[in-house]
């Protein structure tokens, strides 16, 4: 049965739009049934039945790198914040996705030995129950998405953009762009380019992309989501290479 066996690569934890990349580490919310003692008098063994259901805490642990999103994350918990949490599964899945209002219950990160990986590991706490969703999602239509940048040149993406091909990878004709946009197009559904919603068609805010932070030959990512109620997430990732001159 072991060719069976489903590979953990490419699963996201999502929280309103934003997904939370880097990941090593991602845990469920466990499901566990209570036990209630309905032993009587007249029993001839113990008996149990039923009692409460409890959900456990969603927990991930990821490289740090401290961009927007990782960095929100404390806000959400010094805040005590509420929000829906999702973990979805990779493409190969149907974007399986497991849903729960949560908080931030935990934040941890951690300095190792000299010369290792930062990280952080973070808990959630689900405030009700975790739901599973499995209806299909919104995938983006039309033009899909275009990248444009500061002088209004749009790099090739590869492979062809479609609805249904979730990485991509573009390298800029520039080598001195600062920043770029993205222009997503979706039938229904909320549009999100790195947790900020964007219209239909709309292009994004300017993307910060300076060749400081930036440098030729590096890889950034990109996310595009497109949510709908009780669907499952459509989740696409755009891998951009800083390219010369």
């Amino acid at each position: 049965m072991t060719s069976q066996a489903k590979s953990g690569t490419g699963i996201y934890v999502v929280y309103n739009g934003t997904v939370y990349a880097e990941l090593t580490d991602v845990n469920d919310p466990p499901f566990t049934v209570g036990k209630a003692d309905a032993t009587s008098h007249d029993s001839t063994y113990e008996v149990s039945i039923p009692s409460i259901g409890k959900f456990g805490d969603l927990t991930f642990k990821a490289f740090f790198v401290n961009d927007t999103a990782q960095a929100a994350l404390r806000v959400l918990a010094v805040a005590k914040t509420v929000g829906v949490w999702q973990v979805v599964y990779p493409s190969a899945f149907s974007f399986l996705t497991y849903s729960c209002p949560g908080f931030v219950s935990s934040l941890k990160h951690t300095t190792p030995q000299k010369g290792e990986l930062a990280t952080y590991e973070i808990s959630i706490t689900p405030t009700e129950a975790v739901t599973e969703i499995t209806t299909t999602g919104n995938p983006l239509t039309g033009a899909i998405f275009v990248v444009t940048d500061e002088d209004s040149q749009t790099p090739t993406i590869t492979p062809t953009v479609s609805g249904t091909t979730y990485v991509y990878d573009c390298t800029m004709l520039q080598a001195v762009t600062a920043s770029y946009t993205i222009t997503p197009t979706a039938a229904a559904g909320t549009i999100y380019v790195n947790g900020t919603i964007v219209s239909s068609g709309a292009a994004s805010s300017a993307i910060g992309y300076t060749l400081a932070n930036f440098p030729t030959g590096s890889v950034k990512t990109d996310f595009i989501v497109v949510t709908g109620t009780g669907k499952v997430p459509i989740i696409y990732r755009l891998r951009l290479t800083r390219g010369t001159a």
